[in-house]
């Protein structure tokens, strides 16, 4: 790890002991890798490395999920959740790094291994440097699969909690860049299905059958045509068709055809418009017949939409000890959903983003098997998180 690319200030927090500890964690997570629902070794390494820094509590959740809290020095201190995903992706890694997976293909392309680290990193910090308030570190099972945020909050792992904050490697910004806005920061997730049935006749004689492939090719022209009339400098909608199904031979009218795909949207107002807008478009094309058209859309995660107050006081606490040069804004909409979004609809918070490439190093993409964030990134991050459980209130002044 890099030292000299750490701002000194936030440097001379972590001891060389922490630096190396968690840098031997997220080697020795990234190296056994689980997918969702299934991180059961990945929590036993947690629960080991939180036993060396004595919270006052360790216990499981979700099933696979961990918790921890560090008891502040103020009773009435609100207490802050720090949370950290856990589980990785079906991909085979090619990055060649030296603690590459042994998971055969599985590997964490989505910086996982440096979130836990990080989330680890915020309770060595807190050993040295307590905060105010109480803190729980919340190590999350199955965000792949935008199940593991509800199943803790059906838990109980938000009760008795004021604020909870999060964030994500991303290797569109060099170290030691972090991403704090307000607004939308991700988006809502919604999946889609839609059935147009025919009937069957044979490829020669169509006036026998029900064709289903002309309301196919309109039904695409007005899905396009869905997001860019949705589609607002300021709001962004994304309309993606991810499957077309139909038929079984080249000289046979197909019965149906089934299409999928995934809707993106930033605000809850345009997230219905949409909705509105699939129903409007599936009953006009049914009613034309002959054709019957159905659909189905499956509610996913909400968008993350960061605070304003929140974003102001987290800022003037950052720009306190880096430069503001290193407090970014999203260069673009970021269209990936989270579901970290759904903790926000319980209490106040904030995710961030964290630069985790060298300064001349290519952009990689999450998702990817050749995705590796750089190591240093786990130090700002925990600096980031930490400074978040040393706000004493959310005042923008503070």
């Amino acid at each position: 790890m890099n030292m000299d690319l750490i701002p000194k200030a936030i440097a001379r927090l972590f001891s060389t002991a922490d630096v190396a500890a968690l840098q031997h964690f997220r080697e020795k997570v990234h190296r056994y890798p689980e997918l969702s629902n299934h991180e059961k070794e990945t929590q036993k390494t947690i629960r080991s490395a939180l036993e060396q820094l004595n919270p006052t509590e360790i216990a499981s959740i979700a099933n696979t999920g961990i918790i921890a809290r560090f008891k502040g020095y103020e009773s009435s201190a609100p207490t802050t959740i720090i949370r950290g995903d856990m589980d990785a992706l079906p991909i085979t890694e090619e990055t060649g790094v030296k603690y590459t997976s042994c998971n055969h293909g599985i590997m964490h392309a989505c910086g996982h291994d440096v979130h836990m680290a990080w989330t680890l990193g915020v309770g060595h910090l807190l050993t040295h440097h307590p905060s105010p308030g109480d803190v729980i570190l919340l190590f999350q099972p199955a965000e792949e699969q935008s199940v593991g945020a509800p199943r803790i909050i059906e838990s109980g792992g938000l009760k008795g909690t004021d604020r909870i904050f999060a964030a994500h490697v991303d290797r569109r910004y060099a170290i030691p860049s972090v991403v704090c806005q307000s607004g939308p920061v991700s988006a809502a997730s919604d999946h889609f299905q839609i059935i147009i049935e025919g009937r069957s006749a044979h490829g020669a004689r169509p006036e026998e059958g029900i064709d289903p492939t002309p309301i196919l090719a309109e039904m695409i022209q007005r899905l396009h045509m869905c997001q860019n009339t949705l589609s607002t400098p300021n709001s962004r909608v994304i309309v993606s068709i991810g499957t077309i199904n139909g038929g079984s031979s080249h000289n046979i009218i197909p019965a149906s055809l089934v299409i999928t795909g995934t809707i993106r949207t930033q605000f809850p107002d345009k997230r219905q418009s949409v909705h509105d807008h699939f129903n409007a478009m599936v009953t006009e094309l049914s009613m034309a017949g002959p054709s019957k058209v159905t659909y189905d859309i499956s509610k996913g995660s909400p968008s993350i939409i960061n605070d304003t107050d929140i974003v102001r006081s987290v800022s003037n606490k950052l720009s306190k000890t880096i430069s503001s040069d290193f407090i970014r804004t999203l260069d673009k909409p970021n269209m990936a959903s989270e579901d970290f979004a759904y903790y926000l609809t319980e209490i106040p918070g904030c995710y961030f983003r964290i630069g985790a490439r060298y300064k001349n190093d290519p952009f990689i993409p999450v998702h990817n098997s050749y995705f590796i964030a750089e190591s240093e990134a786990i130090l700002m991050g925990s600096w980031v998180l930490w400074s978040c459980c040393n706000m004493d209130s959310l005042n923008p002044n503070t």
